[in-house]
């Protein structure tokens, strides 16, 4: 999904939390919130504090991104060929 350089603009109180505010995103977005992380002024936002305590205000902005899925595939072991 291509999202790079999309707005989206959520209202949420400032005495909400950090996943009150994943999930207005989320849901605005379609992306789900356990994919996601949000940024402010170069820090995650936690979850369980209020969005006031982490520094927002009123107009802020704040960063989404998309947690990238993925890894290294882990192959068994190749067998020899008989005799070899």
């Amino acid at each position: 999904m291509q999202t790079e350089g999309r707005t989206l603009t959520v209202e949420v109180a400032l005495g909400a939390s950090g996943a009150a505010l994943g999930a207005a995103v989320a849901a605005k977005s379609g992306v789900p919130q356990e994919l996601t992380w949000l940024a402010f002024a170069g820090k995650i936002l936690a979850a369980g504090r209020t969005l006031e305590r982490q520094g927002l205000w009123a107009g802020s902005t704040v960063r989404a991104a998309v947690r990238g899925r993925g890894g290294m595939e882990v192959l068994p072991p190749r067998r020899s060929p008989a005799g070899a």
